[in-house]
C-alpha cells in the first residue's frame, strides 16, 4: 500500500500457475476489478506466473530490464516528480534455482537499482539458508551468500523478520522478502495465507507521494438544461444558412460548431470524474466475518502453536474456500437469470472475464543504425505501433476488375433521403453509447433531434449529391489490443 487506504493500492501475487494443471491458464483469468493487471510471461514453460496489480486511478506502466531472469515483473508507479516514482520488481525464485539462474538474479538486482526514483523488490525468493535479522542477514550457504553480497553492494533494506512460511513438520523460514533502497516501508502485517498456501500474505505501506490520473472533465449528461439547449440550436438555422454552404464540409462545419456551443452553454461538467469503490461489486457481510474469523485463528495458531486451535483454523479455512465458491456461482447466476432484462449486465461480466486492463509497456524498436533502444515517451509509442501497423495493411491497387454488363429491370432514378427518415434514426439512437472522436454524445443528439432534423437531411443529401463525407466522419479512434508474446517486441512483431 502506498498510503493508509482501506483498499490496497498495489497487489503481488506470485506462484499464481498451479504446478499441475488440465489446461494452460491466461493471464485474463486473473483478472481483479478495479485494477489495471501486469503479468509474466505464461507462455514459457515451467515458469510459475507473477500477477502485479495496480489500482486505475494511478499511473503506472510496465517496464522491462534486459536480463535473462525471466520469473519477474516490473512496474514503474509515476509520482509527483521524477525523484518520487515508485519502481516495484515483483521476483520469483524457485528453491530449485541452478547457480546460473541465481547469477542472473543478481544481475537483474544490479540492473534495476539503476533506476531513479524509489525501488522495492517484493516476492518469494526462497532462500530459507539467510538468517534476517533486523536488516542484517546471516548465511552459512555459498549460493546464498551471493544473494546476500547483492542485496550489500546495491545498499538495499530487507525489511521482513518474521518467518512467512509454515509447514508442518517443518522448521519455518522466511521466504517472502520485502527489499527497498531507504526506508520508507512501514507497517509490515502478517496475515493468513490465501487458500491452501503455506506462505502468508504480507501487507505493508510505502511513503510515496504518487501521481493519480487526472479523468478531466466529464459531462453530466443528466443535469443538462435540454430545453435551452433546443431553443439554442433551433435558433441557429434557418433557410439562408442551409443553402449558403457550398460543400458537406462546410455545413458539417456550422452543425457542430452548434451543437459544441451549445453543449458548453447548457450541459454542466464534472471536474475530475471517476467511479465510485462502492460501484463495484462487495463482497457480503457473513463472507468478510468469515474471513475476519479465519485471520484471527492464523494469529493465535502462530502464537500459541496449539492443535485444537490449528485444527479450528484448517476448518475455518475450508469453510471460507467453500462459501467464496458459492458466492462467485450466486453471482453468476444473478446475472445469467437477468440476461433478458439487462443484457449489458451480462456482457459486462463476460468482459471482466475475457479482457485485461493493461496499458501499453516501454517498448523495444530499432533506431536508424539498427540497434535496439526501448521507447517509453506515449506520443512516440504511438508512432511506433502506428507504423508498424501501416506495413501490414492491405494496399490497393488501381486496377478494378471488368464486370460483365447485366440487364437491369429497376433503374434507381434518384436517392433522397427526407426529414422523416432522419427523425426515425435519431429517434432509435442508443443514447448510453459513448461519443466518436467528434465528442458528441448520442444523448444529445436525441434530445435536440427535432432540432436536428432539417440541417442533417440537407447534408445527407447534399453530401449524396456531391459524393463528398466531412472529414470528421472518416476519422476513428484506434486502440492497439495485446493478444500474445512479449509486449515491449508489439512495435517488431505487430502481434
Amino acid at each position: 500500500m502506498l498510503e493508509q487506504n482501506p483498499e490496497p493500492d498495489i497487489v503481488i501475487v506470485t506462484e499464481v500457475k498451479p504446478k499441475k494443471v488440465r489446461y494452460k491458464i491466461q493471464p485474463v483469468e486473473l483478472n481483479m476489478e478495479g485494477y489495471a493487471s501486469f503479468s509474466s510471461d505464461f507462455e514459457q514453460e515451467g515458469s510459475r506466473g507473477i500477477m502485479v496489480y495496480v489500482r486505475l486511478s494511478l499511473i503506472a506502466d510496465q517496464k522491462y530490464i534486459g536480463t535473462q531472469y525471466n520469473e519477474a515483473v516490473f512496474v514503474e508507479v509515476k509520482g509527483d516528480s521524477k525523484r518520487e516514482n515508485v519502481n516495484i520488481a515483483a521476483i520469483y525464485r524457485s528453491p530449485n534455482s541452478s547457480e546460473k539462474n541465481d547469477a542472473l538474479l543478481c544481475e537483474l538486482v544490479d540492473e534495476f537499482c539503476k533506476a531513479g526514483g524509489k525501488k522495492i523488490l517484493v516476492g518469494d525468493f526462497n532462500y530459507g539458508q539467510i538468517i534476517w535479522r533486523n536488516k542484517y542477514a546471516n548465511t552459512a550457504d555459498a549460493k546464498a551468500a551471493v544473494f546476500v553480497d547483492c542485496i550489500r553492494r546495491n545498499g538495499l533494506i530487507q525489511h521482513v523478520n518474521r518467518p512467512t512460511r509454515y509447514r508442518e513438520s517443518q522448521e519455518a523460514h522466511i521466504l517472502d522478502l520485502i527489499i527497498s533502497d531507504d526506508e520508507y516501508i512501514d507497517n509490515i502485517t502478517h496475515m493468513s495465507p490465501l487458500g491452501k498456501s503455506d506462505h502468508v500474505v504480507l501487507k505493508f505501506e510505502c511513503e510515496a507521494e504518487y501521481g493519480e490520473m487526472q479523468v478531466g472533465h466529464k459531462l453530466n449528461l443528466n443535469k443538462g438544461n435540454y430545453d435551452g439547449l433546443r431553443e439554442f440550436v433551433q435558433e441557429c438555422w434557418n433557410e439562408d444558412k442551409l443553402e449558403c454552404c457550398e460543400d458537406t464540409e462546410q455545413l458539417w462545419a456550422k452543425i457542430k460548431g452548434a451543437l459544441e456551443e451549445g453543449i458548453k452553454k447548457y450541459v454542466p461538467k464534472v471536474t475530475n470524474w471517476r467511479k465510485k469503490s462502492s460501484w463495484t461489486h462487495p463482497v457480503n457481510a457473513g463472507l468478510r466475518s468469515m474471513i475476519r474469523r479465519k485471520h484471527r485463528l492464523w494469529n493465535r495458531m502462530r502464537e500459541t502453536e496449539n492443535e485444537e486451535i490449528k485444527s479450528k483454523y484448517k476448518i475455518q479455512n475450508n469453510k471460507v474456500r467453500e462459501a467464496s465458491r458459492i458466492y462467485e456461482k450466486r453471482v453468476q447466476k444473478e446475472v445469467s437469470e437477468q440476461c433478458k432484462g439487462n443484457p449489458k449486465k451480462i456482457w459486462r461480466y463476460v468482459k471482466s472475464k475475457t479482457t485485461t486492463i493493461s496499458k501499453v509497456p516501454d517498448l523495444k524498436s530499432r533506431d536508424p543504425t539498427g540497434m535496439e533502444v526501448m521507447v517509453s515517451d506515449d506520443e512516440k509509442k504511438a508512432d511506433l505501433l502506428a507504423d508498424q501497423f501501416s506495413k501490414v495493411f492491405t494496399v490497393e491497387t488501381d486496377d478494378v476488375p471488368q464486370m460483365e454488363d447485366k440487364h437491369c429491370k429497376v433503374k434507381m432514378e434518384g436517392l433522397t433521403i427526407t426529414e422523416e427518415d432522419v427523425l426515425k434514426k435519431l429517434e432509435k439512437i442508443q443514447v448510453n453509447k459513448s461519443p466518436g472522436p467528434d465528442q458528441i454524445y448520442p444523448r444529445v443528439l436525441m434530445e435536440v433531434r427535432e432540432q436536428l432534423v432539417k440541417p442533417l437531411t440537407a447534408l445527407f443529401n447534399k453530401s449524396i449529391k456531391t459524393g463528398q463525407l466531412p472529414e470528421d466522419w472518416l476519422s476513428a479512434d484506434i486502440t492497439a489490443l495485446y493478444k500474445k508474446g512479449v509486449k515491449m517486441m508489439l512495435a517488431i512483431t505487430g502481434r
